[in-house]
């Protein structure tokens, strides 16, 4: 398999790619980067681990219709054939063949997804059949998506998430770059690679980041208060702690109450966290390809 990947501007410099979030922007260079000389990748878990993407970001290139998803869990990217030319002799084709089976070739080199089988020929171009039938969203509607980790386990079976190493570094260079008011973290101790196992077994990425920024918001959490409590990176990733900090229970009181701070067990009155840049335009795209006709079925971008 080629070591190089290749980019057109066409495609990377539009103003439905600029339009997403940079995590979305660099999920889709992940999975190009480490996709088969066909453009099929089933390591998706991977990429967005690299790319400290969410699963909204990902949502967000398959309602826009920058990937093509397969039952199978595998994706394809559309534009592989517009970004990546090989030569013969270079190339190694997918062990996909099922799924390359059910790709079609548009004009301008585009995968498009038939339902009617047709056949790639030798030369990798396609037997004539130029019928365009759209990839269902349906299956991975949001309304269906409860949560993070099971969207990921129900959609993508082929990767074991198990064989996937988690990237203990991450979590904490979010901690030490997001929590500046709280003690910086300076070693990562077998004991806090266990809390972070098990806190990401029952909170997605964008949830404990959520709780980071959360905790530096609070001044009751950060002791800007004077009330004497500074919370730590151990405390945080407690799962009890964790989900205090997200329902709000230490956000800074409104003005005009009447009630106190309390202490770290107790819950102070809620003030919203705004949503960051990144969810921002995750939230516009989404409902950019609610709203176009015939709701999220119809998500065929233009090139």
């Amino acid at each position: 398999m080629a070591e190089k990947r290749m980019f057109s501007k066409k495609i990377t410099d539009s103003d439905a790619f600029i339009e997403m979030s940079s995590a979305a922007q660099a999920l889709y260079f992940h999975l190009n980067q480490s996709a088969d000389d066909d453009g099929f990748n089933n390591q998706i878990q991977l990429a967005m681990l690299k790319s400290h993407a969410s699963v909204d970001d990902l949502k967000v290139l398959l309602l826009k219709n920058f990937l093509i998803r397969f039952e199978s869990g595998v994706i394809v990217i559309k534009h592989w054939r517009m970004h990546n030319t090989l030569r013969k002799d270079r190339h190694t084709p997918t062990s996909f063949q099922e799924e390359l089976a059910r790709l079609n070739i548009k004009d301008n080199l585009s995968y498009t997804l038939t339902e009617s089988g047709c056949q790639m020929v030798a030369e990798r171009l396609p037997d004539g059949c130029r019928s365009i039938d759209k990839i269902s969203i349906d299956k991975i509607s949001i309304d269906k998506i409860r949560e993070d980790k099971e969207y990921i386990e129900t959609s993508f079976p082929d990767v074991e998430p198990e064989k996937v190493k988690t990237n203990f570094n991450y979590y904490i260079d979010s901690f030490n770059s997001i929590c500046i008011s709280l003690p910086k973290v300076v070693k990562n101790t077998e004991k806090r690679k266990k809390a972070i196992n098990a806190i990401r077994k029952v909170f997605a990425d964008d949830e404990i980041l959520k709780a980071f920024s959360c905790a530096e918001s609070s001044d009751f959490l950060t002791n800007r208060n004077g009330k004497g409590f500074s919370a730590g990176f151990d405390w945080i990733m407690v799962t009890g702690n964790m989900t205090k900090v997200l329902e709000g229970n230490y956000d800074n009181k409104k003005e005009g109450s009447n009630s106190g701070q309390h202490r770290a067990d107790n819950a102070p009155s809620p003030k919203r966290v705004e949503e960051t840049e990144g969810e921002r335009l995750n939230r516009i795209a989404l409902e950019r390809a609610r709203d176009k006709p015939g709701g999220l079925q119809d998500t065929e971008c233009d090139f």
